[in-house]
């Protein structure tokens, strides 16, 4: 019997996809933007000067006294200073700084209450400025629906896609599994779902690889049945240890089908994997390979 799809939706920084560089970490996943690509200009040695060029105008400086006040960079943190920043600088197109209020408002932070519609509001003003994670969090926030935002999966495809199209590889794995299972305004589509989840599982997504290989698998409606895409994809799913696809692989060359001979060696060597995870049809058809 072979596992099933993977449904779930990829949430893999939940609504909090930054980075730090401020800090020298490359993924922290809460943290702020720091706008590490506007550092090449000439840096304010001091608070005075950065809050200086800042109250003249300067949008930089205003997004980085927003960063100043957010982190607690030699001041106290201050929320609502960071808030009056962030807002100046975002009003003035700086999507970083755009990025970082909606984040401030989607997680609530001490002195800030959770309000959906003006994070969704910064979050779509920074996604229209290029942000590819900002695009996704608005895309999740209408995929799953919040307080204060319905669910809308028009506008989920839309932003999602944005993020796909940028880069994102979870946002092209959320985009395949609503083509692939049809939502609502979303009609089920096998070829968009297809090309999306290769588009994810190319660039290393275990679960994206795991559905097109089911996809190939089973046969659907205009993807006709092919054993060896099957194959090709489990093992990419396999390898990166997700244990359905190491299972549905051992239950491929244990069978033998079209176009995949059977191999009892390469059964058992992929059942191994997965009921080391602890899956127990692994375990019990392992266990009968081993007794014939």
């Amino acid at each position: 019997m072979r596992a099933m799809r993977s449904p779930g939706r990829a949430w893999a920084c939940g609504i909090v996809c930054f980075v730090l560089l401020l800090a020298g970490s490359a993924a922290a996943q809460s943290s702020k933007q720091d706008g590490a690509a506007d550092r090449r200009g000439e840096p304010a040695s001091t608070m005075e000067a950065l809050r200086s060029r800042a109250e003249s105008g300067d949008v930089t400086a205003r997004f980085r006294m927003g960063l100043v006040y957010d982190l607690g960079v030699d001041v106290p943190e201050d929320n609502a200073q960071a808030i009056r920043w962030y807002t100046q600088a975002a009003e003035a197109g700086h999507a970083d700084a755009a990025f970082n209020l909606a984040l401030m408002y989607d997680l609530g932070e001490a002195g800030v209450p959770e309000d959906n519609p003006l994070a969704a509001r910064w979050y779509r003003r920074a996604a229209e400025g290029n942000h590819v994670d900002a695009a996704f969090n608005l895309a999740l926030m209408h995929d799953k629906g919040e307080a204060g935002i319905p669910e809308d999966n028009v506008q989920a495809v839309r932003w999602y896609e944005r993020a796909a199209r940028a880069g994102k590889v979870d946002a092209a794995f959320n985009l395949a599994l609503m083509y692939d299972l049809g939502e609502a305004g979303i009609p089920e589509d096998n070829a968009q779902a297809i090309y999306w989840y290769q588009l994810a599982a190319e660039d290393g997504h275990a679960d994206a690889a795991f559905n097109l290989a089911l996809i190939h698998d089973q046969g659907e409606a205009g993807v006709p049945e092919d054993n060896v895409q099957a194959v090709r994809w489990y093992r990419l799913a396999a390898e990166a240890g997700h244990v359905e696809a190491q299972y549905n692989l051992g239950v491929t060359y244990d069978n033998g089908e079209a176009g995949v001979p059977e191999d009892d060696k390469e059964a058992m060597h992929w059942y191994e994997l997965a009921a080391a995870q602890g899956h127990m049809d692994a375990k019990i058809n392992l266990r009968v390979l081993q007794q014939q």
